[in-house]
């Protein structure tokens, strides 16, 4: 997952890192490529808040 489509997920950098629980400087400290410890942490977050989940679509993550 990118960090542009975690981000589209919440809508905004700041509800991004609210949602994951991390201050807002850290979020452009990110690989545009998520570890898997995020992109874990953001599927986990959207399902807890009732976001729009992305699919997996020939290895890529798309939302719709």
């Amino acid at each position: 997952m990118t960090k542009a489509e975690a981000i589209q997920i919440f809508g905004s950098k700041k509800a991004f890192a609210e949602a994951m629980g991390v201050h807002r400087s850290l979020v452009s400290k990110l690989p545009e490529e998520l570890p898997t410890k995020y992109s874990d942490r953001v599927m986990g977050a959207a399902i807890r808040l009732g976001r729009v989940v992305p699919h997996l679509v020939g290895g890529r993550w798309q939302v719709e």
